[in-house]
């Protein structure tokens, strides 16, 4: 003889009240709000380098960013930003593009709600190596977590 032992299928509660389905929702639509309003400000950016002088470790090291302007993304405006230069070390640089307002620069507006960064410093680097430059930044567009912008460059003994 055998015996058969049927088991209950469990299933989701369903949603009793069009109230509680109504709640769901809000909750939902709120929680997608919330991250479009964390995802602001950062569209893209670039770090150029250039050789100042006749001393090969001295650079003016240039970040360029593009930035969303509107809303939220306004609050989020950089007056300045932290440059690491690979070599541990690492300094506040100031925007130096746009006209004046809350910073002494405030970049320069670019149609479709976006605007140009520049912030520009000098360094001296310690000798020979390789160096990663990077800044970053907790706003970004919606979709990604951290906004990071490096460049690595390596010097190397030139013998003449």
């Amino acid at each position: 003889m055998y015996v058969m032992t049927v088991q209950p299928i469990h299933r989701a509660p369903r949603l009793r009240s069009s109230m509680t389905r109504n709640l769901v929702l809000l909750l939902i639509a709120f929680v997608g709000l919330v991250q479009t309003a964390l995802a602001t400000h950062n569209r893209a950016g670039e770090i150029v380098y250039r050789r100042v002088n006749d001393n090969q470790f001295f650079y003016e090291i240039t970040i360029i960013t593009y930035t969303k302007t509107g809303g939220p993304s306004d609050e989020a405006d950089r007056c300045e930003l932290e440059l690491f230069f690979g070599d541990g070390t690492s300094e506040i640089v100031d925007r130096v593009n746009g006209p004046s307002g809350e910073c002494e620069h405030m970049g320069e507006e670019l149609p479709g709600n976006s605007k140009m960064n520049i912030y520009r410093t000098t360094h001296t680097y310690p000798g020979i190596g390789n160096y990663t430059v990077y800044m970053q930044d907790q706003n970004r567009n919606a979709g990604s977590t951290i906004f990071r912008i490096q460049r690595t460059y390596g010097f190397t003994l030139r013998v003449r």
